[in-house]
């Protein structure tokens, strides 16, 4: 389930593949289960709870990354990167978990890179080539991607698969 507009826009464009099924199918599912609530996509926004100042990038599987200090902010995503930042409802909060403050100038997994004419998805420290095939099969929107003049403080890892992270329930 997708908790609200802004998660589901993080994973699609629009809502031209959205599938109506019957209302009896819909009832059989169950929304209480653990991750049974679709995360914001890695690498498309930060998120911060209503009740807690503190920002965070997202990584793949709903994995929280707080960004320490604003310098740290500034130097990943930029001096606009506040208007990056969405409320999480504290309901939803538990649909992701916290992993190690980030800081430096390493990307989280999971962004999306532009770096002059390439595509680059960020996977374990590494950087994949992502062909303009695997842009569209994972649903990519370029308006997530974050420019990158040098691309070489990342290790070469394996081109992206064409649906390899389009899959909204992974997380």
């Amino acid at each position: 389930v997708f908790p609200n507009l802004k998660t589901s826009t993080s994973w699609y464009k629009d809502f031209s593949t959205v599938k109506v099924i019957p209302r009896s199918e819909l009832e059989s599912y169950s929304i209480h289960l653990p991750g049974a609530n679709i995360v914001y996509r890695a690498g498309t926004r930060l998120v911060k709870i209503t009740t807690d100042p503190k920002v965070y990038a997202i990584e793949p599987g709903g994995k929280l990354r707080w960004i320490k200090d604003e310098a740290t902010a500034k130097a990943l995503y930029g001096a606009s990167w506040a208007k990056q930042v969405d409320d999480v409802s504290d309901a939803f909060f538990t649909s992701y978990n916290v992993g190690a403050d980030l800081s430096g100038t390493t990307l989280p997994d999971g962004s999306l890179v532009k770096s002059g004419s390439n595509w680059y998805y960020l996977d374990g420290g590494k950087k994949r080539m992502v062909s303009d095939a695997a842009f569209a099969g994972n649903n990519f929107n370029a308006a997530y991607a974050i420019s990158l003049a040098d691309v070489s403080a990342y290790a070469d890892g394996a081109a992206l698969g064409e649906t390899a992270v389009a899959d909204a329930a992974q997380g």
